[in-house]
């Protein structure tokens, strides 16, 4: 299984009109880009202390920060902004992203001709899993909300796949949170069911923390421990999702820019994010597929026993790095616009 991640932007910023946009060369590892625009209930956003809507996908990574902490030392180190959309006025607000990512994870280029300046910035990750999951694909399928998608994780107990997968926190089969670690385990793949429905996903990702800190002491619990083991009459079931977004960010345009030398006119800012999360590791030719005609074995469980840890409610996905908490790549889902459909 991976996460495959690729995100960039490209901001314009002249002092006369014009327009810049983003190259689209494609990578095959994703699905051909759409604007996001063409999703009717799927939204990016620029930092994670930007109101997030309360019923769609959101999708973040800190590339826009990026491009924008870019875009401030291009022209100076400061500016004031005038005419600046809300949503901007936040962004230009945070530094926390920082620590996100270190340069050599993420390119940024600066280019200025003329009085124009353009800029971008970029990052990819790859995180092969350490063990191939299961796929859910064949027979009755796995369903979000009643809706058929395709699924992956761990049906039958596997001792290999159990030893990557560790329960952070659990209450309920609709109340969990579980870490998949990859081959390089200086980063981490989390997954979050049963949040409450915060504003912004920096109280969503607070929430998570804390959430992991309770498990933790829990843990410590002789009569809680096995809530956080993974037993053979237990099961893992992931969405499967894959996307490739493009936003063209229009509120942000005609943002002026005052700084000691001039003011500049925010001409245009274009994100495209790619994301696939699957059962495959990012080289591996082989895969391992279970078919069955139903839910395996669901009716002789043992409700009272038995972790059903599916992911087919509203979740949340975060990607970072060990022991850091600011993620490069935070997504709320709560439908299956990102999703594989059956």
């Amino acid at each position: 299984m991976r996460p495959i991640l690729s995100s960039a932007l490209l901001v314009t910023i002249v002092a006369i009109s014009g327009c810049g946009r983003i190259n689209n060369n494609e990578d095959a590892e994703f699905p051909k880009v759409i604007p996001i625009g063409s999703l009717s209930n799927t939204f990016f956003v620029p930092s994670l202390n930007n109101d997030a809507p309360s019923t769609g996908n959101v999708i973040y990574t800190p590339v826009f920060l990026f491009a924008w902490n870019e875009l401030r030392q291009a022209l100076g180190g400061t500016f004031t902004m005038e005419k600046a959309d809300k949503m901007l006025q936040e962004a230009d607000t945070t530094t926390l992203f920082k620590s996100a990512l270190t340069p050599g994870e993420y390119e940024t280029k600066v280019n200025a001709d003329d009085g124009a300046v353009q800029l971008s910035a970029y990052f990819k990750k790859a995180l092969p899993f350490i063990e191939t999951m299961d796929t859910v694909d064949k027979g009755q399928p796995f369903a979000f909300y009643g809706y058929p998608i395709k699924a992956f994780g761990m049906l039958h107990y596997n001792e290999k796949i159990a030893a990557q997968i560790a329960i952070l926190y659990y209450r309920t089969n609709d109340h969990f949170i579980i870490k998949i670690t990859p081959k390089d385990q200086a980063q981490e793949v989390i997954l979050a069911k049963g949040l409450t429905n915060e504003r912004t996903l920096a109280g969503l990702l607070a929430e998570t923390d804390k959430l992991i800190k309770v498990g933790a002491a829990e843990q410590k619990s002789k009569m809680k421990e096995d809530k956080y083991r993974l037993n053979p009459i237990d099961q893992v079931v992931i969405p499967v999702l894959r996307f490739n977004l493009e936003k063209d960010y229009t509120d942000f345009a005609g943002t002026l820019l005052h700084h000691s030398k001039k003011t500049n006119t925010l001409l245009s800012a274009t994100q495209r994010t790619a994301f696939v999360l699957d059962e495959h590791g990012a080289k591996v030719e082989s895969e391992v597929t279970v078919s069955t005609d139903s839910m395996p074995d669901i009716n002789i469980r043992r409700p009272d026993l038995s972790k059903l840890l599916w992911f087919d409610k509203p979740f949340v996905v975060i990607l970072r790095k060990t022991g850091i908490s600011q993620p490069y790549l935070m997504m709320k889902i709560e439908n299956t616009e990102l999703m594989v459909k059956r």
